[in-house]
This record gives C-alpha cells, sequence and structure tokens, in this order.
C-alpha cells in the first residue's frame, strides 16, 4: 500500500547512518543542491517503511534518505513524501526512531 506522510512523521530503525549514498554522494551535498535547484525527483522510489503492530509507528527502512528528506521539510522545501508499507514489525532496539548519527562524526542538521 502506498501513500504520502510527512517525513517527521517517520521513524528511523537505526541509529547511525553513513553520510554519503552508497553511489559515493554526500548527503549533505545533495540536500544543498536540491535546495539550490528548486526540486528533487518525486518519480524516486517511494521509501519503505513498516508499520508497529503495536503502536501504528511507521518506521523507514531508508534511513539516508529520510534524514535528507526531514532536513528538507525542516526547512520548508517538501512537505510530503510518498511512502510504501511493506509489513509490520517491531524494531529490535529501543533506542530507534527519533534520533540519527552520522558514523563518520559529520555534523547533522536540523530536522
Amino acid at each position: 500500500m502506498e501513500c504520502e506522510c510527512r517525513p517527521s512523521e517517520l521513524l528511523f530503525t537505526q541509529t547511525t547512518i553513513s553520510s554519503t549514498f552508497t553511489n559515493g554522494t554526500s548527503i549533505h551535498d545533495l540536500i544543498d543542491k536540491i535546495k539550490r535547484e528548486r526540486e528533487y525527483d518525486s518519480g524516486l522510489l517511494p521509501l519503505e517503511v513498516a508499520r508497529d503492530r503495536y503502536d501504528g509507528e511507521l518506521y523507514c527502512n531508508n534511513n539516508r534518505r529520510l534524514y535528507l528528506f526531514r532536513v528538507l521539510e525542516k526547512e520548508g522545501y517538501i512537505s510530503k513524501i510518498r511512502v510504501k508499507v511493506v509489513n509490520s514489525v517491531r524494531p529490535k532496539a529501543a533506542e530507534t526512531g527519533h534520533r540519527i548519527r552520522f558514523r563518520d562524526g559529520t555534523p547533522i542538521r536540523n530536522y
């Protein structure tokens, strides 16, 4: 099932993320590019989320993209994104959800 929601409504499934995507692109460089060009590819695949079967919270499987979209939402560049609910799960780590940090120590922007 696909739907739209605010990035701030989604929770992280990890406590740390890489500051670059697998192709080597810096998350912050991509955020700056999107802000400069005032557009992002809304045709991108939707974020995959899992609904917690106990409290209904949505946990995102795409943590780097979620961070990117949360920054863009916080700074007023987007309001909603497409998500695809793929299954129901209970996150393993109690600290997952609201906070994230970069593994390499890169500073986190407000989200």
